[in-house]
């Protein structure tokens, strides 16, 4: 009997720690979306030629955890835009670098950045929707190419 109490308890505690490992991990990255990471951080975030909408999350936040299918919906919209790269941070995972790059996301997640061309952040309120998405990606290119247009004139 106790042989049996131990074998179920062993199996209980294996079962649970098993679910909460898969509840902190991310879904596989969609198509179109860049895992960004501190070794690829400043190479795509910095680069003069692309803006960058990222999804800052935390794995284990039930509201990041809604976000990464409309992530996958702008990165299929996105895919064959050369000027924008749509993309996820782990927060978590790289605590420090998160807080020196974003100092207010300070476990707020998700947050949610549109990052120019000319690396200012802009962070995105607006409802979790693709559609509302687009049109601020959009409209912050928009933004940016006449801000650029009036600053060579």
């Amino acid at each position: 009997m106790k042989f049996l109490f131990t074998v179920s308890l062993v199996l209980t505690i294996c079962i649970l720690l098993s679910c909460s490992v898969d509840a902190a991990r991310p879904p596989q990255l969609p198509e179109g979306v860049v895992e960004l990471t501190t070794e690829n951080f400043n190479q795509i975030v910095n680069n003069p030629s692309k803006h960058v909408f990222v999804h800052v999350y935390a794995p284990w936040s039930a509201h990041c955890k809604r976000l990464f299918p409309l992530f996958g919906g702008l990165g299929r919209s996105f895919k064959n835009n050369d000027q924008v790269v749509i993309a996820r941070f782990n927060c978590v995972d790289n605590l420090e670098f998160c807080e020196a790059q974003f100092p207010e996301v300070q476990s707020q997640y998700p947050s949610v950045y549109f990052i120019d061309k000319s690396n200012a952040k802009h962070m995105y309120n607006g409802p979790r929707e693709v559609a509302n998405m687009e049109n601020f990606i959009l409209n912050k290119i928009n933004e940016v190419s006449r801000k650029r247009s009036n600053d060579e004139l």
